[in-house]
């Protein structure tokens, strides 16, 4: 899941990157998208109490959940056709 949860930042990233000039160094622009998803985050970016942590938002966390679950299908489902062709 904290895959999910990167992949999902670093798409927010380069989104923020392609609206910046495409002449600058692409350090400086990764830097500004940084800046710009922790100034849209403030605030809300870390938990509270002992179990802190990133927070997510809910689209996101949905879209994360769904993922997990597509894979754990898939998983499951070559497992059991790993299984089916052992036994034969």
């Amino acid at each position: 899941m904290e895959q999910s949860v990167y992949d999902i930042s670093v798409e927010r990233r380069m989104r923020h990157m392609s609206r910046r000039s495409k002449y600058e160094a692409m350090e400086s622009q990764i830097e500004a998208a940084d800046t710009l998803e922790l100034e849209g985050a403030m605030g809300k970016l870390l938990g509270s109490g002992h179990s802190g942590g990133e927070m997510v938002d809910q689209g996101d966390l949905w879209r994360i959940v769904e993922q997990e679950v597509g894979r754990h299908l898939r998983a499951t489902a070559a497992e059991g056709r790993q299984n089916d062709n052992e036994i034969d």
